[in-house]
């Protein structure tokens, strides 16, 4: 959970970065992705993948941020464990659905959407959890509760275009 912390903190920041439109390799190399049109990499010391944000002029930036997630346990329970801890973890949690889908190349994935205060900041998170090339990645998806469902076919598409390197 402290994963989530960090990653409502970066996203409360609003750092900035470069920006590409095309097929870009993580800083881990273990997976390639399509940024966003918009949103930029975020130069980061100590984390061992990508931070995405959409930065905006009310200095209020939106993020993608990933993680490991360890563990081999299938995705549905997995998906139960989630929906047992978030709520202890976040302030002001509120599932707005949790549920396994089908990325593009028929992947599965845990998609959790909920809303929480951290810190003070009222927003709304997409979780995902997807495997590429036989790792899983929490990826956390992060806007404002103004903002709703504005970005949501974005960080799908994000997710969807996790692919091992060269393929």
């Amino acid at each position: 959970m402290r994963l989530l912390l960090i990653t409502t903190l970066l996203f409360a920041s609003g750092l900035g970065g470069a920006s590409a439109s095309e097929q870009r390799l993580d800083k881990s190399k273990e997976f390639a992705y399509t940024l966003p049109d918009g949103w930029n990499v975020v130069s980061t010391l100590n984390r061992a993948h990508d931070v995405i944000a959409l930065p905006a002029a009310d200095g209020k930036s939106r993020s993608i941020v990933i993680n490991d997630q360890p563990g081999t346990s299938p995705l549905a329970e997995l998906k139960l464990k989630y929906e047992r801890d978030l709520p202890k973890a976040l302030k002001d949690f509120q599932q707005i659905s949790s549920e396994l889908v089908e990325l593009q190349g028929k992947r599965q994935a845990i998609r959790i959407v909920h809303t929480n205060t951290t810190p003070g900041v009222p927003v709304r998170q997409i979780n995902y959890v997807v495997e590429v090339g036989g790792r899983r990645y929490f990826v956390a998806c992060t806007v404002f509760t103004e903002d709703r469902d504005q970005y949501d076919k974005v960080f799908e598409a994000f997710v969807s275009s996790m692919a091992e390197p060269g393929k």
